[in-house]
């Protein structure tokens, strides 16, 4: 078997996050402060759910 370049995270592993955006902070209000993202720690990235973070399928 051959393995390919994942077509979900383009080889990279890793799919943005999307509570934050890539941003690693949210807001959750419209008049609230930042906050750091709990669903990605904060890095703005979540392991690819297509090649659990390998970037080949």
């Amino acid at each position: 078997m051959v393995a390919t370049k994942c077509k979900t995270c383009n080889g990279e592993g890793a799919v943005k996050c999307p509570k934050c955006k890539g941003r690693g902070e949210y807001t959750p209000h419209v008049f609230a402060q930042s906050k750091k993202c709990d669903n990605c720690g904060g890095s703005g990235l979540l392991k690819c759910p297509v090649c659990k973070g390998k970037g080949t399928v």
